[in-house]
């Protein structure tokens, strides 16, 4: 018992750090998006602001490349899903959708659609999944003309995306 304390105590702290805002996160590190969505990160990336207890999302970035994973409770299918994350992106000042939706499976067996988005200031790609349960969006983003480095980094942490049972 006084172990699983100590653990506890010392470990969430010495993760909290390993994991701050602006620090580089050791390879292999697992990351929680909330609703039992884990991801886990190979080297190079940094986090955007530090980790909640209990949230939401995550957003971390490598260069000019800001990668955020986002859940929620699932609120109908995931075509409607989709058209709510794309009605989203269009309503920012400029922004066009540059692809029909594709169809994803990660290796885990999470279903999505994919798509693409481009602005005055930013394009991007964008993923959304659902279980039936867990909506997970995940949005890529990047000043013009800097986005294609970061695609194959993002995809790298897109493939380990699972959801386990809450």
């Amino acid at each position: 018992m006084a172990l699983a304390v100590g653990a506890v105590a010392f470990g969430l702290p010495l993760l909290n750090t390993l994991v701050s805002a602006g620090r580089p996160i050791p390879a292999g590190t697992e990351l929680s998006a909330g609703r039992g969505v884990r991801l886990q990160l190979p080297g190079g990336w940094h986090m955007e602001g530090g980790p909640e207890s209990g949230g939401s999302s995550v957003t971390i970035h490598r260069g000019p490349t800001t990668l955020e994973v986002r859940t929620a409770p699932s609120e109908g299918s995931l075509a409607e899903a989709y058209g709510r994350v794309a009605d989203q992106l269009r309503g920012a000042r400029g922004v066009q959708l540059f692809t029909d939706a594709s169809t994803v499976v990660t290796p885990s067996g999470l279903v999505g659609r994919r798509g693409s988005y481009a602005g005055p200031t930013v394009e991007g790609r964008f993923l959304v999944l659902d279980d039936g349960d867990t909506t997970i969006v995940a949005t890529l983003k990047a000043p013009p003309g800097e986005l294609r480095d970061g695609v194959d980094d993002a995809n790298r942490v897109l493939r380990t995306l699972r959801r386990d049972a809450t």
